[in-house]
């Protein structure tokens, strides 16, 4: 209905309507748009990108709302429009759809198989203690003034904040200690990679803007819609 919309995501919010709703979007690295006057769920983890039809459409809108917040950081980006395709090293999850990988190695991208190595236990564990907490300090002055009874969803707001009262103090350092860990052993783990791809509601995927023009410029799944009854 409309060229484009821009989504806001904590854990999921961008990439998983996009994968079923026939849509191409992008989420941003953290930091690079601004996000002063968007509800924030976890101020170390929201970020703010493009809903469009193509992945040119989310490199021309990203290129618009990137930077522009002085309260925010910023992270510099390349034209993804003239990256060249074909010196880029691209790795591929098990369950990446192969077709995708073809298409690309037919682009010139050098394809290659690709794990992610870690030793950190429980990456959801972190993520929803990294969540609430946050969460629970942005709201904390409404829950405090007894204004729970505003949230719509009555049955998981309120009761997800007041779980969140209770994760001691110890126990959110530890998880972000863990999380610091996670992220510099996923980093080694991109050492000998530009970008990888997989599944499109997995956690653990990074596309590159450059590499998705690549793919849509000789397919037409972007442009396929639902039929609306």
């Amino acid at each position: 209905m409309v060229p484009f919309a821009i989504g806001s995501e904590t854990a999921g919010s961008i990439t998983y309507p996009a994968a079923r709703c026939r849509v191409t979007a992008l989420r941003p690295t953290f930091g690079m748009v601004g996000r002063s006057g968007v509800m924030s769920i976890s101020e170390s983890l929201d970020k703010l990108g493009p809903f469009c039809r193509s992945a040119v459409d989310c490199a021309i809108i990203l290129d618009v709302i990137r930077g522009k917040d002085p309260d925010d950081a910023v992270i510099p980006l390349d034209d993804q429009l003239s990256v060249d395709v074909t010196k880029l090293t691209v790795g591929f999850f098990d369950d990446a759809d192969k077709e995708v990988v073809h298409v690309l190695a037919s682009k010139g991208v050098n394809m290659v198989p690709f794990k992610l190595n870690y030793g950190v236990d429980s990456v959801q564990g972190i993520l929803n203690f990294t969540m609430d907490v946050d969460m629970l300090a942005h709201f904390d002055n409404w829950r405090r003034s007894g204004e729970d009874a505003q949230y719509e969803a009555q049955e998981q707001w309120p009761t997800e904040l007041g779980g969140a009262c209770l994760i001691p103090a110890v126990g959110h350092v530890q998880a972000q200690r863990a999380r610091g860990k996670l992220i510099r052993e996923v980093k080694e783990s991109f050492n000998n990679v530009d970008a990888v791809i997989g599944n499109a509601t997995d956690w653990e995927i990074l596309w590159a803007l450059a590499l998705a023009i690549a793919y849509q410029s000789v397919t037409d799944h972007h442009k396929q819609r639902q039929p609306i009854n």
